[in-house]
């Protein structure tokens, strides 16, 4: 399974931390641009740790387009985006895995934030500083694999940067 998102124009209005859950079930692929929150990051310094933190909804964005266009920019950009595997027909595995898809290639950053039963998260990089066969999935796009169990709801946390060209992701 492919979990899908296109970025390019950005036009944007608050976020809140409850952001609506895409929920999964038995499609091959999901667009996930309409239910993703953004955060730029100029400094690039922003950790995990404090864009997860409850209240930090203010910074983020609610993507309303559906490409996410960020023009020319150094920054680093923060996606926010909750998914649901829900314990409810026609979901029956007890385990599934999707794949995330940043659908632009040679990224100098990719990170997937993934969050752990016991707290905290994991993280996946890749991007230019991981070669293609050490990755994942070897793909010129960075792939991330998302496995969920039956009834999860996740808050999942995308950390991307391009240094000094023009910024439209597709997820």
């Amino acid at each position: 399974m492919v979990l899908f998102v296109f970025f390019w124009l950005i036009s944007a209005v608050e976020a809140n931390d409850e952001s609506t859950s895409v929920r999964l079930f038995n499609y091959d692929r999901y667009l996930l641009n309409l239910d993703m929150d953004v955060l730029t990051d100029p400094s690039g310094e922003l950790t995990i740790k404090q864009v997860s933190a409850p209240g930090n909804a203010v910074g983020f964005k609610r993507n309303t387009q559906k490409i996410l266009n960020l023009g020319i920019s150094s920054n680093a950009h923060w996606v926010r985006f909750r998914l649901s595997y829900p314990d409810s027909y026609p979901n029956k595995a007890k385990e599934k895995q999707w794949y995330l898809e940043v659908a632009r290639s040679l990224l100098d950053m990719a990170e997937l934030y993934t969050p752990l039963e016991s707290g905290g998260y994991s993280v996946m990089r890749s991007d230019l500083s991981v070669p293609f066969e050490d990755r994942f999935l070897s793909h010129v796009n960075s792939v991330f694999p998302v496995k969920m169990h039956i009834g999860d709801e996740r808050t999942y946390y995308l950390k991307l940067e391009s240094d000094a060209v023009s910024i439209q992701y597709s997820l």
